[in-house]
């Protein structure tokens, strides 16, 4: 006959059972606590590199919106240089031509001289002619 141990060893086997379920009760959890802490430490890097990312797009624009302004402070400074030079051009061009004015009134304003000059020696010359006329015509008679 078998023998029989009055159920203390069936209470010990569930004890044991008890005890193994709470152990792998206690790996899984921490199993699930582990994953979790991996997946929160995931998500923060991927956040950290997201914010790096971000980061370096916004410093990578802010260097961009500075070349665009440094390049318009280039064209406008050359605009300007440009302007000057065009301003400059035309001031000379100005300047010759009333220099070239004043050459052609000079020079009507000589020829005008000499044209009253020849006008006025013309005159004396007919003067004198008429003169050495009446003289002649005295000293005949």
């Amino acid at each position: 006959m078998a023998r029989r141990g009055g159920g203390f060893g069936a209470i010990i086997k569930i004890a044991k059972a008890i005890d193994r379920a709470g152990k792998q009760a206690a790996r899984d959890s921490a199993k699930r606590a582990k994953a979790y802490e991996r997946e929160q430490a995931r998500i923060a890097r991927e956040m950290e590199q997201e914010a790096r990312q971000a980061e370096r797009e916004s410093a990578a624009l802010e260097r961009q919106r500075e070349k665009e302004d440094l390049a318009r402070e280039k064209e406008e400074q050359r605009r300007k240089a440009q302007e000057e030079k065009n301003k400059l051009a035309r001031l000379r061009a100005e300047q010759k031509a009333a220099e070239q004015k004043a050459k052609e009134d000079e020079k009507k304003r000589i020829e005008r001289e000499k044209q009253a000059a020849l006008s006025a020696f013309e005159k004396r010359c007919k003067e004198r002619e008429i003169e050495r006329i009446k003289v002649i015509k005295q000293v005949l008679k």
